[in-house]
């Protein structure tokens, strides 16, 4: 398989990740082609990670 198509379909497995999570703004900059994002650097300081609700499990 072509390694440019591979990363084309990580790029939008990425970006549809992240859209689902309400991160438009940062999906739409993951599909940007490499060459428009490669001088950039996407400073992500608020990254609203949510809290893990998941029970623990204890041992």
């Amino acid at each position: 398989m072509n390694i440019g198509l591979l990363k084309t379909l990580e790029n939008l497995m990425v970006a549809v990740t992240f859209a689902e999570k309400g991160d438009h703004e940062y999906a739409l900059w993951v599909m940007k082609p490499d060459t428009n994002r490669k001088n950039h650097k996407n400073s992500r300081k608020d990254l609203n990670r949510q809290a893990e609700n998941r029970p623990r499990m204890q041992l």
